[in-house]
């Protein structure tokens, strides 16, 4: 990690890195004596190769959090790259140690504070009543919530986004708001921003041969091809528009709370079969709602496909921005970019990406 340079003396510095290697420290034992109450619940993800460790302080924090990964999880004999460890106040009993982090917690209001050291990252959300915190060079995490019951639905659909992207940007990959459908030899990525109708346009192929690698948000890379690599294998719609799914009933998670919050589908246990890890980027499709309007796709500039990408992304993730815009300008650079007119006909939204990649193939 490059040194810091907000111009606080070499002291405070050091002074920072101490208090959150503590905190660090007495989070870890917290967890312990939790883990030693309500046993570990182990899980395994591999996300692009790379082994990740959870253990769940029991197992109501294992079925909350996990819908989402589960299309990632598998038994492995790999050493984990990095290990998260997970606890929540309500379901055990035991709350944050004093100290930097319960001291930041409640000062903090309603504003997101992040902390950093040299190698110490730390996430403070007081609204999810939830911390992030990654110690980089021993490859260890984490992640405290208030109460394993009352977690937001965008957690739930996006957990340990936090620690998972600033893990894999050690490792070149890089999140993005995007989701993105396709096929072993290729696919699209679906850019826009919130309404835009990336999560329409990615359910709308769940049943025509295309495979979903996410709706909202997805890791790319140039690997040295531009690829994209699945992450969750959540979705969200706004409540009005789950009638026009219906085939998606199966993995609706939340029907009792439509009138509060949106649509919930996870998918990894109902399409398992629709699902993928990832595939190289063959297009960017840009999404946009046409009711009436034939469903139909126009090529357009780079430069409407970075403004669609970019500054979502930027905003909303906030992690190694200048490596993240030069990995969008790359991907933008390499492959051509589309509008997706949606019409009323949703099948014809498959049909169009289908075509697409089909005669980008044949013109490679």
């Amino acid at each position: 990690m490059s040194p810091r340079t907000d111009g606080r003396t070499a002291t405070s510095r050091r002074r920072d890195e101490d208090s959150l290697a503590a905190s660090v420290a007495a989070i870890a034992e917290c967890f312990q004596s939790v883990s030693e109450t309500l046993g570990p619940v182990i899980h395994h993800l591999r996300i692009d190769g790379q082994t990740v460790r959870i253990s769940f302080a029991g197992h109501r924090l294992a079925r909350t959090l996990l819908p989402a990964l589960s299309h990632l999880g598998e038994p492995t004999a790999h050493s984990p790259g990095l290990s998260i460890r997970i606890w929540d106040t309500a379901g055990s009993g035991i709350g944050l140690p004093p100290g930097v982090v319960s001291a930041a917690l409640t000062n903090a209001g309603s504003t997101v504070r992040r902390l950093q050291s040299e190698s110490i990252r730390m996430m403070i959300q007081p609204e999810e009543s939830m911390i992030s915190l990654l110690d980089e060079e021993r490859g260890e995490a984490l992640l405290w919530l208030a109460d394993a019951g009352n977690v937001p639905c965008h957690v739930r659909c996006a957990p340990l986004i936090n620690l998972l992207q600033w893990w894999m940007c050690r490792h070149d990959r890089y999140m993005v708001h995007a989701g993105a459908v396709g096929t072993a030899a290729g696919g699209v990525l679906l850019a826009g921003k919130a309404g835009s109708g990336k999560s329409s346009a990615a359910l709308a192929c769940l049943d025509s041969g295309l495979r979903f690698a996410g709706d909202d948000y997805c890791l790319v890379s140039m690997n040295p091809e531009p690829y994209v690599h699945s992450l969750y294998s959540s979705a969200k719609l706004n409540s009005g528009d789950v009638d026009n799914y219906p085939g998606l009933a199966p993995a609706l998670a939340n029907p009792d709370r439509l009138a509060t919050e949106k649509a919930i589908f996870f998918l990894g246990h109902a399409f398992p079969a629709a699902l993928t890890g990832g595939f190289p980027i063959r297009a960017v499709v840009l999404p946009r709602v046409t009711p009436g309007a034939t469903t139909r796709l126009q090529k357009t500039t780079g430069a409407s496909a970075l403004l669609a990408l970019a500054p979502s992304t930027l905003f909303q993730l906030r992690e190694a921005e200048r490596e993240t815009f030069r990995v969008l300008g790359s991907i933008i650079r390499r492959v051509p970019c589309f509008h997706l007119d949606m019409g009323s006909e949703r099948t014809e939204i498959p049909r169009r990406i289908r075509a697409l990649l089909e005669q980008l193939d044949h013109d490679r």
